[in-house]
């Protein structure tokens, strides 16, 4: 059995950057190790783009399902720059961002409780619909969407 993760290099992705979701991301990925499903508590809403769509993770009573990922040992301050452009989240004027990075508690595959990083929404919701039951990818399939980039 692979050792227990450190909560400090953990990742909760729950739309478009859970593996295979977004060529931007697939590079990142190689220096990432998949650890399963995980959730948290939360709300996320629809967004609408030209280029498909994507999930919010927002404040709310609810679940929200995602996936874990450790960083491996190649994973690199770079790595992480690439997934926060792709978010829209600029550490230097987060209320400028689209997104904003928070370590998050989540819960793993085997109901343990961990923290790990997550993107959460920035931006005024306007009528972006919500995702009943918080799983990005069974609502894309439900209502026949694309997602972004994909």
């Amino acid at each position: 059995m692979a050792p227990r993760a450190r909560d400090a290099d953990l990742f909760f992705f729950y739309g478009t950057l859970v593996a295979g979701g977004h060529p931007a991301a697939a590079g990142v990925h190689r220096r990432l190790r998949p650890l399963g499903a995980a959730t948290t508590a939360g709300m996320l809403l629809a967004i609408a783009d030209p280029a498909g769509w994507y999930p919010a993770l927002v404040p709310g009573v609810g679940t929200v399902h995602g996936k874990l990922y450790a960083a491996l040992p190649g994973f690199t301050p770079a790595d992480l720059a690439v997934l926060d452009r792709y978010e829209g989240y600029r550490a230097e004027e987060p209320a400028g961002s689209d997104y904003v990075r928070r370590r998050t508690p989540v819960r793993d595959a085997g109901g343990q409780p961990r923290r790990a990083l997550a993107y959460w929404w920035n931006r005024p919701a306007g009528d972006a619909p919500g995702i009943a039951g918080g799983d990005f990818a069974g609502w894309l399939a439900r209502h026949g969407r694309d997602a972004f980039g994909g």
